[in-house]
């Protein structure tokens, strides 16, 4: 007898999906919900710390608190003492002036802006051969911490040293505002450096205009040693300033500024006297540049001696 096949049926096919796809109906809204609010936590921190759409930082540094663990101190430990003193603060502001979505609070914000405030306090306890150091960021209300980095040791008398370790501190409290790769940096020789830092030292101490020439002789010497070093011509730049000599300020900033074009303090500097000496078409991109990269504190405002 022949032998009877099982009848064959097609195989079975799953129902088409409805239209709209996966995201149809009440439970793919809510699955839609989900996976929009997975991608949002994912990207927010990286759009947070490239300064997107947030209100700048301004920081206003305090000048460093100093004590001397030894007591008595000599003249020359104190003339040392004071040039660490000033690389210190000198390092910060460097620091600071390189970080997208962060200005400071000395020359570089607007009045009337809204920004998010806060200060920066440095505290040194210095012996003969080197000093501890600690950085604190404080919030306007009553100064209350907003966070404070431990404490950490340099050589007093050797400035890449102070400028190495403090950069490093800085650039860890405040690691969530992106640092700037053609920012300010520390291309100087060592004795360039002091030499420097004597000029800051008696720029700091000298209200008036004084005779600026050994200043200016000084300052001539550190950019002719070290010509990558942009802080000497921003320096010599407010110095030339202060003797109303405002073209070759402006001169000054430029170089600075093709050496360094992420410095903020540059970027003002140049924008407001520009605006000042009636050169608006000059000082246009410099005031792209800073509201690139520092939104919503970029706004014209008056000139700064």
């Amino acid at each position: 007898m022949p032998t009877t096949l099982p009848e064959r049926r097609p195989p079975a096919v799953p129902p088409a999906a409805p239209s709209g796809g996966p995201f149809r109906g009440p439970q793919g809204f809510m699955l839609a919900v989900t996976v929009a609010a997975a991608v949002a936590v994912v990207a927010l921190p990286f759009l947070d710390r490239t300064g997107g759409n947030r209100a700048p930082l301004e920081v206003s540094i305090e000048p460093p608190t100093v004590t001397f663990a030894d007591g008595e101190q000599s003249q020359g430990d104190g003339e040392t003492l004071n040039r660490a003193a000033e690389a210190v603060l000198d390092t910060v502001e460097r620091t600071l002036a390189g970080r997208r979505g962060l200005v400071t609070a000395s020359a570089d914000s607007a009045p009337g802006e809204h920004l998010h405030r806060e200060t920066l306090a440095i505290e040194l306890e210095c012996d003969a051969e080197g000093c501890l150091g600690t950085l604190e960021r404080r919030r306007p209300a009553a100064s209350r911490v907003r966070g404070r980095r431990p404490a950490f040791r340099f050589d007093l008398g050797d400035p890449r040293d102070i400028d190495r370790k403090v950069g490093t501190e800085v650039h860890l409290a405040y690691l969530r505002y992106r640092r700037l790769q053609d920012g300010p940096q520390l291309f100087v020789r060592a004795d360039d450096y002091r030499r420097y830092l004597d000029v800051r030292l008696a720029m700091g101490r000298s209200t008036a205009d004084g005779d600026a020439g050994p200043l200016f002789e000084a300052l001539a010497a550190v950019r002719g040693g070290s010509p990558r070093f942009s802080d000497a011509y921003l320096l010599e730049a407010r110095l030339r300033l202060r003797t109303g000599e405002v073209g070759t300020a402006v001169d000054l900033l430029r170089s600075a500024h093709r050496i360094a074009p992420g410095d903020r303090r540059v970027l003002v500097l140049l924008a407001d006297r520009l605006a000042e000496m009636g050169r608006a078409e000059d000082a246009a991109p410099y005031l792209r540049r800073l509201d690139q990269l520092w939104p919503g504190a970029a706004s014209p405002w008056p000139p700064r001696p």
